[in-house]
């Protein structure tokens, strides 16, 4: 699953990303490093979305890393 919609919709989608995965399924989202790069005070509601997103995923059974490459690619495999 690759993920690059509305900055908003991650955290919302992301329980459905993860149920059509198999195990070992890989899942991509872009654009994960929004809100390391701004000040937390001048944050949008895109860059609130995305930090939920990142701290929601640390819940579920993934392996995940971020990618420190434009503006963050994050790598999740299903376990």
């Amino acid at each position: 699953v690759f993920q690059d919609s509305s900055k908003r919709l991650y955290p919302v989608m992301l329980e459905d990303c993860l149920r059509v995965l198999k195990k070992g399924g890989i899942f991509l989202i872009d654009d994960t490093l929004f809100p390391v790069m701004t000040p937390e005070d001048e944050w949008s509601v895109s860059d609130r979305a995305i930090d939920e997103f990142n701290r929601v995923l640390l819940k579920y059974e993934v392996e995940s890393v971020l990618l420190p490459i434009g503006e963050g690619l994050t790598i999740v495999v299903k376990k």
